[in-house]
């Protein structure tokens, strides 16, 4: 593929742009847009007009073929308009491997072939609209050549028609909360195998088939309420609110999260500034689930021993908590967020545990440089150099000396995983309620968020669905 070059005044507006001397940052990158369509008219005009550049006349000559070119430029150019709207500098991962695209591969129903989507790819890089890298080095775990993607300036000029009327087909565009909807045939329900790859599902339990009627139900909701990403300023539309459950290793007794919606991923601080339809709402968190489930498990009530505690000292009572760095003034709040990877790294592995040097890489080599690496950075350099000095002892210490009657349960993958389908269980009860009273609440795994009007309905509904579940009472923040 050639190196492409586009000078234009207006480029610093429009995105990304390729010069001799740039440095292509191709991690900066996250999954191509699966499942998404749109019927904005303004987004499938400039679709339309990508394509009878891209193509000849005789290969638009038939209706058959000018359907099979319209069908994956539009999944392209939407794809990346939407990453464009969201970060104008991030790339579209995507495999173009043949084996994903059959029709039992994971982009089976999407209804394209790799050959197709390589060829579209071609043609709009040689006409100047993207910045296609074609993969020459495996990229993830399973061994896919992940090519690179992203939008070039020409193509955003296509879209807003060279910004007629100043930015009007931008603002319409954008304005439009129906903009990006779900692919009917997107699953609901997600089983994936030990090796993390999605599977067939054959039959399923009832109780799971109830959570996807009302997941149904739910959607219907979220995709009817007026939600403002605070982070970018952008209304969220059906595509960015779907909600899905997935389960793990073949079983629908582990896992079982929801997932879905921008709410959790955005950075923490912003989630105070969320809206739902215009509304200013509150988020209550279930506090440490994870070690508490586990507990649970044991048939411990681990909040109960602490009924006594002075309310100055409850600090003391917090499962990550470990005596000498949680409790510095210093970097105590960095020293918890890193206990809490270790316990959950611990208690979602299936490594022996003799050896505890895997979990010192593990915070060095990859969870402090992902923290240092976020705009702005989740934490500052000397507290990383710190933490990953201490590391080796502070790490042996929590896992040998924090929990003891958890030893026996840490470095048993299940563990972890049924830990994670009893809080998807009390998640989904707190959701049927809410569904059923027709009313808003977003998900982030062990926290919800409403509006500020239904907060003592939120603790209510939490407390008797956490009860129902796990026969204990939970500790709320």
């Amino acid at each position: 593929m050639p190196n492409i070059n586009i000078e234009d005044e207006a480029s610093a507006e429009l995105g990304f742009t390729i010069d001799d001397d740039h440095e292509l940052d191709y991690e900066n990158s996250r999954a191509f847009y699966l499942y998404l369509i749109s019927k904005n008219a303004d987004l499938l005009s400039g679709c339309n007009t990508v394509m009878n550049e891209c193509y000849t006349g005789i290969e638009l000559k038939t209706r058959k073929k000018k359907e099979a070119a319209r069908k994956v430029v539009r999944r392209i150019v939407i794809a990346l308009y939407k990453e464009w709207e969201n970060d104008q500098t991030k790339f579209l991962s995507i495999s173009l491997n043949n084996n994903d695209w059959a029709v039992n591969g994971r982009y089976g129903k999407l209804g394209l072939s790799a050959k197709q989507l390589s060829r579209a790819l071609y043609k709009m890089n040689q006409n100047g609209f993207i910045h296609f890298h074609l993969a020459d080095q495996q990229h993830n775990p399973e061994g896919r050549k992940q090519s690179r993607i992203i939008a070039l300036p020409k193509l955003i000029q296509t879209i807003h028609q060279a910004n007629v009327a100043g930015n009007l087909i931008q603002n319409r565009i954008r304005s439009d909360s129906k903009r990006y909807e779900v692919q009917p045939n997107r699953p609901r329900i997600i089983l994936k195998n030990n090796d993390k790859q999605i599977v067939k599902i054959r039959r399923m339990p009832t109780a799971v088939a109830e959570s996807e009627r009302l997941l149904d139900r739910y959607q219907i909701i979220l995709d009817t309420t007026e939600i403002i990403n605070p982070e970018t300023g952008i209304i969220q539309t059906p595509y960015d609110k779907f909600q899905y459950r997935v389960f793990s290793r073949n079983s629908f007794n582990y896992n079982g999260r929801v997932h879905g919606g921008f709410w959790q991923t955005i950075r923490k601080e912003f989630r105070p500034q969320i809206l739902l339809d215009e509304m200013p709402t509150v988020e209550v968190d279930i506090k440490a689930t994870f070690p508490v489930i586990i507990y649970h498990v044991l048939g411990i009530d681990y909040w109960q021993q602490f009924l006594d505690i002075p309310q100055a000292e409850m600090y003391k009572a917090d499962p990550y908590y470990l005596e000498g760095y949680t409790d510095r003034d210093v970097y105590g709040n960095d020293f918890r967020g890193v206990l809490k990877v270790v316990f959950n790294s611990a208690i979602n592995t299936s490594n022996s545990g003799v050896n505890l040097g895997w979990l010192t890489t593990l915070i060095r080599h990859k969870h402090l440089p992902s923290l240092l690496a976020k705009t702005p950075p989740a934490i500052t350099p000397e507290a990383a150099e710190v933490i990953s000095r201490e590391a080796p002892v502070f790490i042996k210490k929590f896992i040998n000396e924090r929990h003891p009657m958890l030893r026996k349960y840490y470095f048993n993958e299940a563990n972890g995983l049924q830990a994670m389908h009893v809080e998807s269980n009390v998640v989904l009860k707190v959701i049927e309620v809410f569904t059923n009273l027709n009313k808003p609440i977003l998900t982030i795994f062990d926290s919800f968020i409403v509006r500020i009007e239904d907060d003592n309905l939120l603790k209510e509904t939490i407390v008797n669905s956490y009860w129902s579940v796990t026969g204990f009472t939970p500790y709320l923040v």
